[in-house]
């Protein structure tokens, strides 16, 4: 399969900054070489009320995420250092419809926008008549969400005992913060404390049982805990929840490679490429499967994408290598 054109580095199984778009390097521009601009605003209830502690999300035209947000104590949010070209704020809310807002950026900020939360009508009753309770995102306490917020720091850091002490503070405060509980799971069992780890995901899943997110976490967890079948079945049931899940999708595809089930990986990957380009680990993983099933000359290609993308990348000069390598084999088997 070519194994001497393989790049072993990205092939064992990560969390935390390769997770979020912010911390993966993502591109934060849409299009243009300037990045200058910002686009602003306000998330309102539909009485005027600020919603705060809202997640808002920016897209680029091209599907990728470019950034997320929570909104401040008046509903305001912000995203800086953006470059020209076609986004869209994106807000999905337990209990509320959905906000899509286009906002093109042609070399003048958008500035001052207001998005309404109106409440959605088939979500305002439960199957027995009584009131649904409102998103529990927005009722998250701030000392709550700044430990959260600490743990998070201290996950993306690699120190997991500091990450598992605030996020276990954070459920303390909140015991409904389901974003720490999956987190938690994470910390946990990068520690070996399988139990506890497993005990944290479950409530998590308690919380909502359609997360798709929470199967991601389940699917690192088990993982982690060597149990392939049961992290094959949580990611797969991340992806029939939301096929969109790029995370879902890359660490089911990396599994499969570990597998040796290149066939099967290599749609995974793809979607995973598709939906989130401006992560750099997903090349690396698509053009190391794309060896192992002999597709050199599309390997090739993504490698190319990947060095026009990430010049600044600490692996630029090993994948540079592996590209001119390749590159010249592929020439010598030409002729």
């Amino acid at each position: 399969m070519g194994a001497r054109f393989l790049l072993p580095a990205v092939l064992s199984f990560t969390l935390g900054t390769g997770w979020s778009a912010r911390s993966a390097g993502a591109s934060r521009q849409a299009g243009g070489n300037q990045r200058n601009l910002s686009i602003d605003g306000q998330v309102i209830f539909a009485n005027n009320r600020p919603a705060a502690l809202v997640l808002v999300q920016l897209d680029s035209a091209h599907g990728g995420v470019v950034e997320q947000a929570t909104t401040d104590s008046v509903g305001r949010f912000a995203f800086t250092g953006l470059g020209s070209g076609d986004y869209e704020i994106v807000i999905d809310a337990l209990g509320y419809r959905p906000v899509r807002q286009a906002v093109p950026l042609a070399g003048i900020s958008a500035n001052a926008l207001v998005l309404t939360l109106a409440p959605a009508a088939e979500a305002s009753r439960s199957a027995g008549g009584a009131a649904m309770v409102s998103v529990s995102e927005l009722k998250i306490p701030a000392k709550a969400r700044k430990e959260y917020q600490e743990g998070e720091r201290s996950f993306d850091a690699g120190k997991m005992a500091d990450a598992a002490s605030h996020l276990e503070k954070a459920i303390q405060l909140y015991p409904g913060y389901n974003q720490s509980y999956m987190m938690l799971a994470a910390a946990l069992a990068d520690q070996g404390r399988f139990p506890q780890a497993d005990t944290a995901i479950q409530k998590s899943l308690s919380l909502d049982p359609n997360n798709s997110r929470a199967y991601s976490y389940s699917g690192y967890v088990f993982l982690k805990e060597k149990n392939i079948p049961a992290a094959e079945s949580a990611f797969q049931k991340a992806i029939t929840l939301l096929d969109s899940n790029w995370v879902a999708h890359l660490e089911y595809g990396r599994l499969l490679f570990h597998e040796k089930r290149f066939t099967d990986a290599y749609p995974h990957l793809l979607a995973a490429h598709q939906n989130l380009p401006e992560v750099r680990i997903v090349h690396l993983l698509l053009y190391n499967d794309l060896i192992a099933l002999n597709r050199r000359q599309e390997g090739l290609a993504e490698l190319d994408d990947f060095l026009a993308r990430f010049p600044d990348d600490p692996r630029f000069a090993q994948v540079r290598q592996m590209r001119q390598s390749l590159g010249a084999s592929l020439a010598q088997q030409s002729h």
